[in-house]
């Protein structure tokens, strides 16, 4: 049987919502991602790169992944 600390323990709801917070923004990206899909013959090459950069960002903000922006 595995051995969870007790910091987990009393974390677990906190790290439940945040799951499912995370779990949300996927399912927004992916509906996000359906619609540029479906768009794609209509935009432009820098349309599209910067929506799919939006996207992406979105789903790194969510995660608490941050990268440092390129001046």
């Amino acid at each position: 049987m595995p051995v969870v600390s007790a910091d987990v323990l009393e974390r677990a709801e906190e790290l439940e919502e945040k799951y499912a917070d995370l779990r949300t923004s996927v399912r927004v990206a992916t509906d996000d991602l359906r619609q540029l899909a479906a768009q794609l013959h209509t935009m432009d090459a820098e349309e599209t790169y910067d929506a799919i950069v939006d996207i992406a960002k979105a789903l790194e903000r969510d995660a608490g992944i941050y990268r440092k922006e390129a001046e």
